[in-house]
């Protein structure tokens, strides 16, 4: 799950430690077709034909890179992540936080990238660890991501993790309930934020799968905010949304 968060427009690009990228994989069909969408669009982009599968390379608007990359043995269709850029001048203590800390599995490329894998028998998603020098001030903005957030499959899971970075002097923020979801929140060494949330109960907890996101669902603790909230939402979706 990607997240963005609406920030003052006005604000400067962050050049702080962080997550500066992403790729997803597509099929053939829709490669091609996302190829065509991007000639029509006012969005410029370069195709990446040297890599091990052809790539579109595009930035969004705060200028955080967009990689698709074309699979054509995508197991579950088109868009699935495939990893995420993470540039740091502290590349190695990132590493060790997860390696030691999370138990995560680490290869070190030719080019110096570290890549780091939950789960070393599952190709995808990975984190790519790119050493950058000139980033190691941590300052939120546009092009950098305000945390990455990882999923756990229980709330009894989450615990653990909560208790075992503790127990290393790590500091972690009480159990959030998110109403969809619970977190808990962690700075790895950079100082990048790190949120591990569980997978239920999920987003149909107050809707239909078959009606998901047609209209503006907000946890209890917003919903007295609605009337502040719901315009602002339709100003940056484009089209109103019933309650």
């Amino acid at each position: 799950l990607l997240t963005w968060f609406e920030t003052n427009s006005h604000a400067r690009p962050a050049t702080g430690p962080g997550v500066v990228g992403w790729t997803a994989t597509l099929t053939p069909a829709e490669y091609d077709a996302c190829r065509a969408r991007l000639d029509a669009a006012p969005y410029p982009y370069q195709e990446d034909l040297d890599g091990a599968a052809p790539s579109l390379v595009c930035h969004d608007p705060d200028g955080m890179e967009v990689r698709l990359q074309q699979h054509p043995a995508s197991p579950h269709g088109s868009w699935q992540l495939r990893d995420i850029q993470w540039a740091t001048a502290d590349a190695q203590d990132v590493r060790d936080f997860f390696v030691q800390a999370l138990g995560w599995s680490s290869v070190v490329t030719a080019s110096g990238v570290i890549e780091l894998r939950a789960n070393p028998s599952h190709p995808q998603p990975l984190i790519l660890v790119m050493p950058d020098a000139t980033r190691h001030t941590r300052r939120i903005g546009p092009g950098v991501a305000h945390h990455l957030a990882l999923a756990i499959a229980t709330g009894e899971g989450q615990r653990y993790w909560q208790h075992a970075l503790i127990a290393q002097d790590h500091q972690v923020s009480p159990v959030m309930d998110r109403q969809y979801f619970q977190s808990i929140y962690f700075p790895a060494p950079d100082g990048f934020l790190l949120e591990l949330a569980t997978e239920g109960p999920g987003m149909i907890t107050d809707e239909t799968i078959d009606h998901l996101g047609e209209a503006l669902q907000l946890p209890s603790q917003h919903a007295p905010w609605r009337s502040v909230i719901e315009p602002r939402a339709e100003a940056v979706i484009g089209a109103p949304r019933s309650a």
